[in-house]
């Protein structure tokens, strides 16, 4: 066993995990998550997120539709760069969502925040000409049938953004990180929000997570084109995107 292989704990696979029970833990920590993410990030999520919203916006057309959007931050960004006819967030989680009524404040009826799951898209074939998704990728429970409702929501020429935790590629980087994600981000956030059991759920979900190459191949599978793959911070971020 490598030093790397020693650092990494056992993950619960979250996959086996109930919808509701994920939903709880989403629920738990929804006071401080953006606190939270941006502590534990050390700040580089805001980054994350910008970078992928200048590198999605271009010909971006005029609907968009954020997965997962959680409170909102990611869409946030989309709606501050460009006027958008119809831009949609949804999440499965009402305490989340209840902190995004800003988003809809001064603005026009575009804007709709709705709460459901995105293993069943309510919306409508060829709706959007971009749907994006930050961090939540990781909490599909079946990821064909996920990437086939993107892409069936999509129109011709739209594109489909997934920005991702995922483990990284570079030697040094993984020194720092394993031992970061085993021991540093339980204890940290699980102390600031109260909810240990979340960032259990986190920390294994981000070592459970298929590599952006085995996600980049069932993107190709369910019919994506021009599949391109982003790394941000040595790999400790990833953005897919992909073409219909």
């Amino acid at each position: 066993m490598s030093l790397i292989e020693a650092m990494i704990p056992p993950a619960s696979a979250p996959s086996e995990l109930k919808a509701t029970e994920i939903q709880n833990f989403f629920n738990a920590i929804a006071p401080r998550y953006d606190l939270l993410n941006s502590l534990l990030s050390l700040r580089l999520d805001d980054y994350w997120r910008a970078k992928s919203r200048d590198l999605l916006l271009e010909g971006a057309g005029s609907a968009i539709l954020d997965l997962g959007t959680g409170t909102g931050k990611f869409l946030e960004l989309f709606l501050s760069r460009k006027k958008w006819k119809t831009a949609v967030g949804l999440d499965f989680s009402r305490p989340m969502l209840k902190q995004t009524s800003s988003l809809e404040d001064g603005r026009t009826n575009s804007v709709k925040i709705i709460q459901g799951d995105f293993h069943s898209l309510p919306f409508c074939s060829e709706s959007f000409d971009l749907i994006v998704s930050a961090f939540t990728l990781r909490s599909v429970r079946h990821m064909v049938p996920f990437l086939e409702g993107v892409y069936r929501l999509l129109k011709e020429g739209g594109r489909a953004g997934f920005l991702c935790l995922t483990r990284p590629v570079n030697p040094i980087a993984k020194l720092f990180f394993y031992p970061y994600l085993k021991w540093v981000l339980p204890w940290l956030g699980g102390l600031v929000s109260g909810n240990r059991d979340a960032y259990l759920f986190l920390r294994d979900s981000i070592l459970e997570f298929q590599a952006p190459t085995q996600t980049v191949e069932i993107m190709r599978r369910t019919g994506f084109q021009s599949v391109r793959v982003y790394r941000f911070s040595f790999g400790i971020a990833t953005l897919l995107v992909g073409r219909k």
